[in-house]
């Protein structure tokens, strides 16, 4: 019975952080474009370094939630 417990706990874990990964990623999302945006002329490094930053910003955001719910 602990077993069935735990699943449900982390399931429901989970579906939180995936709702509200949404809004969360919507955020960095519009700063990455914004920045990219800014960054047209720029070395494609520093450009894919913005894009890998925003990718970690909303990974992060969705483990923390995941961690707290």
């Amino acid at each position: 019975m602990t077993d069935g417990l735990t699943h449900d706990v982390a399931g429901r874990a989970v579906a939180a952080a995936l709702l509200h990964s949404i809004w969360q990623g919507a955020p960095a999302a519009a700063f990455a474009a914004v920045a990219l945006r800014l960054l047209r002329g720029a070395l494609a490094t520093v450009r894919y370094a913005v894009a890998c930053a925003a990718l970690g910003a909303m990974l992060g955001a969705w483990t923390a939630t995941a961690a707290r719910s």
